[in-house]
């Protein structure tokens, strides 16, 4: 812990100066104390890239997500961005399906109701294989999330993933199955975070 480093909790937009601070401390905190710094290749060229993704990244989604692409560059599972990723979070969604999924066998499936009523009552059946969500492939979603997402194997990112493939900012899902070789589409309802306690989520 750095405890000498200041920090800027009132800058709810850094601007290139801060950014680029924070890429600096990131950079420096790696190649100088991080004990797996040796199975990291090309840690010198991940601070020329990233010089220009900070200075272009001149809103806080920009920002919050150009840190999560960062620190995924060492491919450790235990590290990620915590604390104040309020634009984040508002970027994946704060609702959800009364469902869950899991990266089983090349697919994404749906392996859990999350509420023994309003689950079933999506018409979503376990087993279901998700294809697409609101017209666009599950595949282009997560190729999308992947540099975004720290693992230290693709595995791991993709059951990363899946704890925010079905988050949304919106009441109603279109998303778009195989059941047994059918292919069918349902429009979901989804629930905020905050009152998924109120229907007995687990």
């Amino acid at each position: 812990v750095f405890t000498s480093d200041k920090e800027y909790p009132s800058l709810d937009n850094p601007d290139v100066g801060v950014r680029l601070l924070a890429l600096y401390r990131y950079w420096n905190t790696i190649a100088y104390f991080y004990p797996y710094r040796d199975l990291i290749t090309n840690w010198e060229k991940v601070l020329v890239d990233y010089i220009p993704i900070m200075i272009k990244a001149d809103s806080r989604l920009k920002y919050e997500l150009a840190l999560a692409s960062l620190v995924a560059k060492i491919e450790d599972t235990h590290a990620g961005i915590t604390g104040y990723i309020k634009s984040t979070m508002d970027y994946y969604g704060h609702c959800s399906p009364a469902f869950s999924l899991a990266y089983i066998q090349n697919n994404w499936v749906v392996t859990k109701y999350l509420d023994v009523t309003t689950g079933p009552g999506s018409g979503v059946e376990l087993g279901d294989v998700l294809d697409s969500i609101n017209g666009k492939t599950v595949e282009e979603i997560v190729q999308s999330r992947l540099a975004i997402t720290s693992a230290s194997n693709l595995p791991t990112k993709y059951r990363n993933i899946s704890w925010n493939l079905l988050k949304t900012n919106d009441s109603v899902m279109t998303l778009s199955f195989t059941r047994v070789g059918v292919a069918i589409t349902k429009r979901v309802r989804t629930f905020p975070e905050n009152n998924l306690s109120k229907l007995g989520f687990t």
